[in-house]
């Protein structure tokens, strides 16, 4: 019900719960959803927290990637390539870790534009839907004066979020700039 305060709260209430068995197991999952909740109030040390507790305590490739995330909203950048790194080894097919290290890539610069290239073509083969992040792609490549991609993570985004029409006027003011 996207009650994000409510579902951190309980998320919080059941961890303090202790069973026997597989508490373990419940818990990792617990810890999870509780750092995707930090993670969509934007809360990135506390999720930076939790994911990190996840990641010494199991290797999951969701983990590592909400990690990784975290990381590049803090601006560690070193801190989120490896972690990045590890969600790849983990799990070499999954579409959101390319398009990170994508945004990671084209956040160190010029030096790394090839490897983002080529992340984001990994991303797209994968399959890549999370709009906002294509969105922020998109962004990453313009600011770069690099039209051509920014437009292909646009018209991606697009296709995924038909109703964001800020990306269509981006898009279409790539289109402008292009015929003047």
């Amino acid at each position: 019900m996207k009650n994000l305060f409510d579902s951190e709260e309980s998320y919080i209430n059941a961890l303090r719960i202790k069973t026997g068995g597989k508490a373990q197991l419940k818990d990792n999952v617990l810890e999870i959803r509780l750092g995707i909740i930090y993670a969509m109030r934007r809360s990135w040390k506390d999720a930076k927290t939790v994911f990190l507790k996840v990641c010494k305590d199991r290797m999951q490739t969701t983990a590592w990637i909400y990690l990784g995330l975290s990381f590049i909203r803090l601006n560690e950048l070193p801190a989120a390539e490896d972690a990045i790194s590890q969600a790849n080894i983990l799990d070499n097919t999954n579409p959101l870790s390319w398009a990170l290290n994508t945004i990671l890539c084209l956040k160190f610069g010029q030096q790394r534009l090839q490897q983002a290239r080529f992340s984001m073509n990994q991303a797209i083969r994968l399959g890549i839907k999370d709009s906002m992040i294509l969105e922020e792609i998109g962004d990453l490549f313009e600011s770069e004066g690099l039209f051509h991609d920014a437009a292909q993570a646009y018209k991606i985004c697009s296709s995924a979020d038909p109703v964001n029409g800020a990306v269509l006027q981006k898009l279409g003011g790539i289109y402008c700039n292009e015929n003047n």
